[in-house]
């Protein structure tokens, strides 16, 4: 007994692996054949294993998921066709037009099929297909077979007989090749389409009924063909395009699926030369998925009957037909390449062929990893989004330069995201950068060219967006409005985006917005008017040279709740934590406090009285970048209107300036090395601004009203009155700790400033300090100040010690940027009488080593910055009397 149990497992098991079985993993194991339960479901089945009965059952999907190009080339047409199919009470009529082999015919069988998983007809409801192809050279018979005839109505007709539209009652009546109906037949029908009844060839008194569904087909162009009557009774019309047109991954997919079909035929594995598939898929099929399919038929009998039996079958460019064979030698790349396989039970094995889905995957896992590091507060928030997007940027390349969709789709795209881009741009005032609208155009490719969903892991990336959510709203409510506006003015296929696919966006936008925006206030003008507000915002706007206000117009008729809707809104997809300007025409002061105070997080300032000279005023303050309160006490004044300022409810976030002469290159350099420092979880932010700006607006300037200031670190001290500066040259020298306190000690643990100071002191190597300082060569300055302490030793018969060396090559590299830029120090505690009568030696040298740096670049180095290097000379040298 249990050897017949063997020997019948045996066989299952081999049927199994053969694709002819189904697998059910309950207690006891079931095998059911495949093609029944196919056929029982009415659909292919989606895997060959299955944990219970249920599961088999549930897997009832929609007959389209499985079709080849259902998410993206067909997508347009299997939405129409549902549309017509479902319209109440009885559908629509719905024609497919296209070339020959496109598979139009294929698609009605679909069709069909998904009425009936709809219940939009009975399962026993037929299906007639008609060729009008087979009967145009007569009309009469043509006519007869569609409506019937009465005996004796022509030559032949012996009897009477039903017409295909009486044996597709309650179900779908299917005319291919439409265009060869003559215009009687065509009038006849579309009587048919608006009445529902028609006379058979003979009956002149007694209508004849029918409850049927119509869905028609051809291959020509409509109005060449048709009457007007007729193609008017016709509301849905689709294109069912070429196989070139689709993309060479549904061009991929379809080879997959024909060799799958004849693997399972066969029932042995397929081998592809590498040649020959690629061939294949150059190769353009005048007679589109219909003749590909044919073509990989007879390469599969041609190799069968060349191998003979055997338990693989291998298919090369020598198994072609003859015509095409000289083609494809001419194109064939004779690098030895492993071969495509293909088994029965429809794996695929291709070493040629990255799959886009891998790509996200690994894409995935990295921002994964990114993003536990963040939770784990090992980056701050700052590092997080930054690394984030550029293993986004760098993955991106990597693969940027794959066709990875074809060319007439790639324009459509290129088309789509630019109109989705204007959109937001001209209605909700979102400037999408150049480089933004790039790396979302890529984005947009990779996921058309994705073959399946990913399966990594989904529960930490909804972390990941609800941080977004809390901390960056405006960000998240920009992507959401991104993807709708790209779903809703698409067609260029169904794109589906998973949480991890939401985050990537969340980080693209984040990163340039804030590139583009750092300290922008809002600008928005409000007035009575059908269009006297954004005319107003449009003219500003054009005369200031870039975007700055939106305009909300206040019609007569329309409630200011609608006004302030819509301007919740505009504020609810920006940046508001520098603060927003409202000028506005007249009142609705309180009104305006009461419905932003809390859904902004910086301070709201409404200004009255808008006139063009008010606006241009207000508009090159905040391109100026001046503090919003000091935008409108100022322009109020000049401009003879009132002003109120409402400040949120919450508290403002500590900030370290980090300003440089040199420019935001060096800045962004020292922000990094104090960033990689600070504690993960600090609250503190490093704010970058402009040296230049910053010492002549003071804290006139938006970010003293964004954050609350707490020091300043530079090169130079812009001298803004109550803010604590520290110099780059303090932070390395021996003293280092403590001026780090005087900035940070209300905000960090003496532990946490010790770290701090150790860690710039270990990243701020002398060269790599020395470059990201000087505005001159390094190699040169280092020459330069090398030159100098050597001169030094000489003239003052002393050994530098390597610790005054250091402090030497970092304060003379600061002093430097500082003496080019023309920012002299003041030395406020030296007598510059007294220090020139008691140090007029050391005084002398110093300016004999400086001689040739002042020669060369035509400067001369103040008293204040001989006083510091005095300083500097007597703290590390005991005994030092020059």
């Amino acid at each position: 007994m249990n050897q017949e149990t063997n020997i019948v497992n045996h066989h299952l098991n081999n049927l199994f692996k053969e694709g002819e079985l189904i697998k059910i993993n309950s207690k006891p194991v079931y095998y059911l054949p495949k093609q029944l339960v196919s056929d029982f479901l009415n659909q292919e089945l989606s895997k060959s294993v299955y944990d219970s009965f249920e599961e088999l059952l549930a897997d009832k999907t929609d007959v389209f998921d499985q079709l080849i190009g259902s998410q993206s080339s067909l997508n347009h047409v299997i939405k129409q066709g549902k549309i017509a199919l479902s319209y109440p009470p009885k559908g629509m009529p719905f024609l497919l037009t296209g070339p020959t082999g496109s598979g139009k015919t294929y698609l009605v069988k679909r069709f069909y099929d998904y009425a009936k998983q709809m219940d939009l007809l009975d399962e026993t409801a037929p299906l007639i297909t008609f060729n009008c192809a087979e009967y145009a050279d007569n009309p009469e018979l043509l006519s007869s077979k569609l409506f019937g005839h009465k005996k004796g109505s022509f030559t032949g007709a012996d009897e009477d007989s039903k017409g295909l539209l009486v044996l597709a009652d309650k179900g779908v009546l299917f005319i291919d090749e439409v265009h060869r109906l003559t215009p009687e037949n065509q009038e006849k029908l579309f009587y048919f389409i608006d009445e529902g009844k028609y006379k058979p060839v003979g009956e002149n008194e007694i209508w004849s009924h029918a409850d049927v569904r119509l869905m028609f087909a051809t291959t020509e162009t409509l109005d060449d063909y048709l009457l007007d009557t007729f193609t008017r009774r016709i509301p849905i019309v689709a294109k069912v395009p070429s196989l070139e047109s689709r993309g060479i991954r549904e061009k991929r997919e379809f080879l997959y699926h024909f060799f799958r079909q004849e693997a399972l035929l066969l029932k042995k594995d397929i081998l592809i030369e590498d040649a020959l598939f690629h061939f294949l898929l150059a190769y353009k099929f005048v007679g589109n998925v219909g003749e590909l399919q044919n073509l990989i038929r007879y390469i599969c009998g041609n190799a069968f009957v060349r191998q003979g039996l055997g338990e693989e079958l291998t298919v090369s460019i020598s198994d072609l037909p003859d015509n095409m064979k000289k083609e494809a030698f001419r194109a064939i790349d004779l690098t030895p390449k492993d071969k495509i396989k293909i088994t029965p039970t429809g794996t695929v094995i291709d070493p040629s062929y990255r799959s886009i889905a891998t790509f996200f995957d690994v894409l995935y896992g990295e921002l994964d990893s990114i993003g536990k590091q963040y939770l784990r507060e090992e980056l701050n928030s700052h590092y997080w989004i930054n690394v984030s997007f550029e293993k986004i940027e760098e993955q991106f390349k990597s693969i940027n330069n794959r066709a990875l969709i074809d060319k007439p789709l790639k324009i459509k795209l290129v088309s789509m995201i630019d109109e989705v881009c204007r959109v937001m741009y001209e209605t909700h005032q979102i400037e999408v950068l150049p480089e933004t609208r790039d790396i979302l155009l890529l984005f947009i490719e990779l996921l058309l060219a994705r073959e399946s969903d990913s399966e990594y892991a989904v529960d930490r990336v909804k972390q990941y967006n609800q941080l977004f959510k809390e901390k960056l709203e405006y960000v998240t409510n920009t992507v959401d409005l991104f993807v709708y506006l790209f779903k809703e003015m698409s067609n260029i296929g169904h794109i589906e985006l998973n949480e991890w696919d939401y985050l990537i966006l969340n980080m693209i936008f984040t990163y340039y917005r804030r590139l583009k925006h750092k300290e922008q206030i809002n600008g928005v003008i409000i007035c009575h008017g059908k269009s006297t507000a954004s005319s107003l915002a449009e003219t500003t706007n054009a005369m200031i040279g870039q975007k700055v206000y939106q305009g909300i117009d206040m019609s007569l008729d329309v409630s200011f709740n609608e006004i302030i809707v819509k301007l919740q809104r505009y504020l609810s997809l920006h940046e508001t934590a520098n603060g927003t300007i409202i000028l506005i025409d007249i009142g609705h002061t309180h009104d305006l406090k009461e419905a932003l105070e809390h859904r902004v997080d910086g301070s709201i300032v409404i200004i009255n009285n808008v006139s063009t000279q008010l606006a241009l005023d207000v508009g090159f303050r905040i391109v100026n970048n001046e503090h919003i309160e000091m935008i409108g006490k100022e322009s109020s004044r000049q401009h003879f209107s009132t002003y109120s300022m409402f400040q949120p409810d919450k508290k403002k976030v500590p900030a370290l300036i980090i300003s440089c002469q040199s420019g935001m290159g060096t800045a962004k350099k020292l922000q990094e090395v104090i960033s990689e420092n600070l504690p993960k979880n600090t609250p503190i932010q490093l704010v970058l601004s402009d040296y230049a700006h910053l010492k002549k607006m003071k804290t006139n300037t938006t970010m003293f009203n964004r954050y609350d200031i707490i020091g300043i670190l530079g090169t130079a001290d812009p001298q803004v009155d109550g803010v604590k500066y520290i110099g780059i040259d303090d932070v390395v020298s021996e003293d280092g700790y403590k001026h780090l306190a005087n900035i940070f000690e209300l905000y960090l643990a003496p532990l946490d400033i010790q770290h701090l100071n150790n860690g710039v002191m270990k990243t701020l190597s002398l060269e790599n300090l020395v470059t990201m300082l000087s505005i001159l060569n390094p190699e040169k300055t280092i020459e330069l100040i090398s030159a100098m302490i050597d001169y030094w030793e000489q003239a003052f018969d002393i050994k530098i010690p390597n610790n005054l060396k250091t402090a030497l090559y970092i304060h003379i590299s600061c002093m430097i940027e500082r003496v080019i830029t023309r920012e002299y120090v003041q030395n406020t505690l030296m007598d510059e009488e007294e220090f020139s009568e008691n140090h007029s030696y050391f005084i002398n040298v110093i300016k004999q080593g400086l001689e040739k740096f002042e020669s060369v670049y035509h400067v001369s180095v103040d008293l204040g910055e001989i006083s510091y290097l005095h300083q500097l000379f007597q703290a590390n040298l005991i005994g030092f009397t020059f």
